[in-house]
């Protein structure tokens, strides 16, 4: 355990556990795993310096040759090219993003949707659908509190931190949803599993154990149990008058702790 805060007032010493994540997998997954791409350093500088070559043919060239290279920065290099001032260019790059095949692009090409030029308007009709259909959607469901429910709205705060850990986390390419029914991945059902009271030495703690389970949508597939503990506490005993504040502080610490345990999993099989 690490101290992370002392209060001075009311002398709350606040303890945060370390994540103790429960990872495991009810059903085998299945894939195949694939070399790593390129860095941004296997890249040739001259296909880099390509990129801003007075020449439009030579920036043609080099948007293809990035796009086809695997380079994890490869839409990061290319976006830039999306404001050419030739819009062979211009085009050249949606055709590249489409290519790169990340949806975090979407963000870079909305902003390019009223480009006049016929020819970009017509590749990015074709892209951005394409582009589009590789968003994931996330479903986060119904909150429990299977720890007797002593504090009440506890459950119901643990959906809202996790929910919005996700919405931060996850970041372009996924999208929270409201329907089950979509296929998508779904953290469901969010509960908190237990809260016990503990004393070490002269400090009294509150510990909450939340957890989720992260399901591939429609269908229900289980992929994997999630969980993680804080604990939260003051010196002395525990009043009844804290308890809540203390579950609540409990609850803030482990929700995004188990929200970037689903991040990892989602973000590292979503496109298998």
């Amino acid at each position: 355990m690490t101290f992370v805060s002392i209060m001075t007032f009311d002398t709350r010493v606040k303890r945060m556990r370390s994540r103790t994540p429960a990872v495991w997998c009810a059903v085998a997954l299945i894939g195949a795993l694939i070399g790593a791409p390129a860095t941004r350093a296997e890249l040739p500088k001259k296909l880099l310096d390509g990129l801003a070559s007075s020449s439009a043919k030579v920036r043609i060239v080099a948007v293809s040759n990035v796009a086809r290279s695997k380079d994890p920065q490869a839409r990061t290099l290319i976006e830039p090219l999306l404001a050419d001032e030739d819009p062979a260019v211009r085009a050249a790059a949606i055709e590249g993003l489409g290519r790169v095949a990340d949806p975090a692009a979407l963000a870079a090409l909305k902003r390019v949707a009223a480009d006049q030029d016929e020819t970009v308007q017509a590749v990015l009709k074709r892209v951005v659908p394409a582009l589009e259909a590789l968003v994931i959607a996330i479903y986060v469901g119904e909150a429990k509190d299977l720890s007797g429910g002593a504090f009440p709205g506890l459950a119901d705060k643990l959906r809202k931190d996790i929910k919005s850990a996700l919405v931060a986390k996850l970041g372009p390419g996924f999208v929270l949803i409201d329907d089950p029914t979509k296929k998508s991945y779904g953290a469901t059902p969010i509960n908190i599993r237990s809260i016990t009271r503990s004393k070490d030495g002269r400090t009294s703690f509150l510990e909450v154990k939340c957890e989720l389970t992260l399901v591939e949508m429609p269908g229900n597939m289980l992929r994997a149990a999630l969980s993680s503990s804080a604990a939260v506490g003051v010196e002395g005993e525990i009043s009844k008058r804290l308890e809540p504040e203390l579950a609540n502080d409990a609850v803030t610490a482990c929700a995004p702790e188990v929200a970037s345990d689903f991040v990892a999993y989602v973000k590292e099989h979503s496109r298998r």
